[in-house]
């Protein structure tokens, strides 16, 4: 049975189930409340086939953190998209840490890059590069990795109310100079829609390939993290009480 953190899954649920290949597992939290959250382990997914739409990496990932909420917020698709282009826009970002119980900065500092090197910072992606589709990199520095991560961006399956975007590592996540998670480790898979009545759908699939030997993290650890990025797009303040995972 997958562990659950928020969402009511049933317990025969094999996975989770992005929106684009229909009924949302979890589904959507109403407008105002927290996001339903479920996490599935490898040893809950075995029988699950991922959808070809959910492009995930690996068939059978060390974890899936599957993130439903909802939003009001500019209805015009491409002011959304501009939220995810605005990466300096991360800097500052909160998140509720279970080791330290305390609402902590989760991202220290973030830059656009022009090329997947640190050293090539510029400013935030205009909506028209977004729209483009093709890999555009940003650099993020967190509160308990060393040095910068660089991550790879996408915008996928562009519609007039819709879109996707992908985003992995590029670069290995380390702590105290050593590897915790390895070049691509980390995916993350976000749904955005405009619904009939103007707010947006947020579904987000967080994939982690596989599990640090030497430094685990706890589910609500990637729970919060999840959740933090979700208030970010969604104009909500990072470190609102309650967090979702105390």
């Amino acid at each position: 049975m997958a562990l659950l953190i928020v969402a009511p899954l049933s317990v025969w649920a094999a996975g989770p189930a992005p929106p684009c290949a229909g009924t949302p597992l979890p589904a959507y939290a109403p407008i105002g409340q927290a996001p339903s959250v479920a996490i599935f382990h490898r040893s809950d997914i075995t029988a699950w086939a991922p959808p070809a739409c959910a492009h995930i990496k690996a068939s059978q990932p060390a974890a899936l953190v599957a993130l439903a909420g909802r939003f009001a917020g500019p209805v015009d698709r491409d002011a959304m998209l501009a939220r995810f282009g605005a990466i300096s826009q991360q800097r500052g970002i909160r998140y509720w840490s279970v080791t330290d119980r305390a609402w902590l900065t989760l991202v220290t500092d973030a830059t656009a890059l022009s090329g997947p090197k640190p050293t090539l910072t510029r400013s935030d992606f205009t909506v028209d590069e977004l729209k483009a589709g093709a890999d555009l990199y940003f650099a993020e520095w967190d509160n308990r990795s060393s040095g910068p991560v660089i991550y790879r961006m996408r915008i996928r399956d562009l519609t007039p109310n819709s879109f996707v975007v992908e985003t992995d590592n590029v670069t290995p996540v380390r702590y105290m100079m050593l590897q915790v998670y390895p070049v691509g480790d980390l995916r993350t898979v976000a749904y955005l829609e405009c619904a009939s009545d103007g707010a947006w759908n947020y579904y987000s699939l967080n994939e982690i390939i596989s599990e640090p030997r030497w430094l685990p993290q706890s589910d609500k650890s990637f729970v919060n993290r999840a959740v933090a990025f979700f208030r970010l797009v969604a104009g909500i303040p990072t470190d609102r009480e309650p967090p979702v995972a105390r």
